[in-house]
């Protein structure tokens, strides 16, 4: 799995206090619910993205969480992540090491 989908294991859980009261997907998934096709649209889940479904939509705070993680920059070992929620905006914002995640599994915690 590429390096962002490795990340995902370790920044579901700093989104949301219980995990067990959400369900998740791909934003690859809802960008192309969304826009109504699906070819290459990941890029365009960003917050800009999230500003239009929230006009869209109007979710209330923790309705909705989106998890950005930022694609490897040339010669650089970190990538950025933002964590954001739909109504109220910036949650936590971070690096992440390429290294550690070349170690971890898309299927289980770090």
């Amino acid at each position: 799995m590429h390096l962002q989908g490795r990340a995902l294991p370790a920044l579901i859980p700093k989104a949301v206090e219980h995990l067990e009261e959400y369900e998740y997907m791909d934003g690859e998934i809802i960008a192309g619910m969304v826009l109504g096709w699906n070819f290459g649209e990941g890029h365009l889940h960003n917050e800009p993205f999230l500003r239009n479904v929230q006009e869209q939509c109007g979710f209330d705070e923790g309705e909705l969480r989106c998890i950005f993680v930022e694609s490897q920059p040339l010669l650089h070992q970190m990538m950025v992540y933002r964590i954001l929620d739909a109504k109220t905006g910036l949650l936590e914002k971070g690096t992440l090491n390429v290294h550690e995640l070349l170690e971890y599994q898309p299927w289980g915690p770090p």
